[in-house]
């Protein structure tokens, strides 16, 4: 919703080829301040289920047997937060 605004504002049509990148350049931001508050929450209810012993802690560890599905795989929660993160989880 952010950047579609930045658009309007900038008055950049939806046929037009400009990267979200150059949107925000710009209007003389570096990222939009939804998807920062976003990851920043993200990042602290991560460390919550990381310090605390329970149930959802171990759902976020394990690992599901079984056969991989086609296609494209998913993004999952915690391929998220090592993105964000820049760390790499064992």
């Amino acid at each position: 919703m952010e950047m579609w605004i930045y658009r309007r504002m900038q008055r950049i049509s939806w046929k037009e080829k400009v990267t979200n990148k150059k949107v925000l350049e710009s209007v003389g931001l570096q990222r939009p301040e939804l998807l920062l508050t976003i990851q920043r929450g993200k990042m602290k209810y991560y460390g919550h289920l990381r310090r605390h012993d329970s149930i959802q802690k171990r759902i976020l560890e394990g690992k599901i047997d079984g056969r991989r599905g086609r296609g494209r795989r998913r993004q999952t929660w915690l391929g998220n937060i090592q993105e964000m993160s820049q760390m790499k989880f064992v």
